[in-house]
């Protein structure tokens, strides 16, 4: 009898377990897919013993048929693939970070394509001046006052410096009325102590 018991995963990864889990699960370690170790020859899923047992006597009704025997279910959990979409590899469904490249899937990707969206954009700047508060708003501020002033000593007259100054106001303000001096923060609201019983 074998010490040890070889098993693929539906990733690739060839795992070496013990003759004693026979029949039993395991977690993949690279992806972490549940693989099932098959049992020996027998496929009891136990270890074969010297002994064999003699077959039971069905019990039921004198005359009863006997249920016909055929082939044991496949009660093996079926291992769904799906394609990376940056590498073309096979990898299980469940995974959610290609083991090949580490391109992130599912559920990682979308969280990862909304805080970019988030971050992004055509108006990031503006956007993280605005949240940088009443220092935001005064850095905003000066950038527009230098830009405009500098297109005018060139001789251009640009259009946008006027509206990145309002929006340098607008963060001071809210800036000021939120309490949010060099970037955002969340309020934490005030505890009460107790009074002393004097």
């Amino acid at each position: 009898m074998a010490d040890s018991i070889v098993v693929g995963c539906a990733c690739g990864k060839r795992l070496s377990v013990r003759a004693e889990a026979a029949g039993k699960k395991t977690k993949c370690p690279r992806c972490g897919e549940v693989v099932r170790i098959p049992g020996p020859a027998g496929g009891s899923g136990k270890p074969a013993t010297g002994r064999a047992r003699a077959p039971r006597r069905a019990e039921g009704p004198v005359g009863a048929r006997p249920a016909p025997v055929g082939p044991a279910p496949d009660t093996k959990p079926r291992s769904v693939t799906r394609s990376c979409p940056a590498c073309s590899e096979a990898i299980p469904l469940a995974v959610q970070t290609c083991p090949h490249c580490g391109e992130l899937l599912g559920a990682r990707r979308r969280a990862a394509e909304e805080a970019a969206a988030e971050d992004g954009g055509t108006f990031a700047p503006e956007k993280a001046g605005i949240r940088a508060g009443m220092v935001g708003g005064i850095i905003i501020m000066a950038i527009a006052a230098i830009w405009f002033v500098g297109g005018l000593a060139a001789g251009i007259l640009f259009y946008y410096p006027p509206v990145l100054f309002v929006i340098g106001i607008f963060a001071f303000v809210k800036g000021l009325v939120t309490g949010n001096v060099a970037g955002e923060r969340t309020r934490r609201p005030r505890s009460r102590r107790p009074r002393r019983a004097g």
